[in-house]
């Protein structure tokens, strides 16, 4: 995806290997064009996609993309909705747990698994 990242307006470590970045969602970004027309929500692939991004520049996660379990979208991003983004990778577990949390309360989370090896293509 080309799509442009959220502004990253802070970030934080926790004492468990967690990253907490602080994040602002522009109203004139692009991607709320035509998502929807008249009330304009943050596409969840993006959230996912985000996720994935911000955690491959801060943890060594190697293999393959599995699968996504416990994936929910509690509460729509808005236009200029300002974010709390918590990344924790398990390297023994292969797992890379996430969530979006606002004022509002929680936005989405779920848990990305990854494969022992890279897998051939």
């Amino acid at each position: 995806m080309n799509d442009p990242r959220p502004n990253v307006r802070g970030e934080s470590s926790g004492a468990d290997g967690s990253v907490v970045l602080s994040l602002f969602v522009p109203a004139a970004m692009p991607l709320f064009a035509g998502h929807f027309p008249g009330q304009p929500i943050l596409p969840g692939v993006l959230q996912v996609h985000w996720a994935y991004q911000f955690a491959a520049e801060r943890f060594a996660i190697d293999g393959e993309f599995v699968r996504m379990t416990r994936l929910k979208f509690q509460k729509p991003v808005l236009p200029d909705d300002e974010l709390l983004l918590t990344l924790a990778y398990a390297p023994e577990a292969r797992q890379l747990r996430f969530a979006y949390d606002s004022v509002k309360g929680r936005h989405a989370s779920g848990i990305m698994e990854f494969s022992a090896t890279a897998l051939p293509i």
